[in-house]
């Protein structure tokens, strides 16, 4: 799993992120598991 900053995407995506689902369904469990703690402050 990737994450990309929006705003790498032009101006409009400065409070945005990207994220990529291109992976192992394993990998991407892990990456969600480990970002949750975040999105959940935010």
């Amino acid at each position: 799993m990737i994450v990309v900053p929006g705003i790498a995407f032009g101006e409009a995506g400065r409070t945005y992120a990207r994220v990529s689902y291109a992976g192992s369904p394993t990998d991407i469990t892990e990456g969600i598991q480990r970002l949750a703690p975040f999105w959940r402050k935010s």
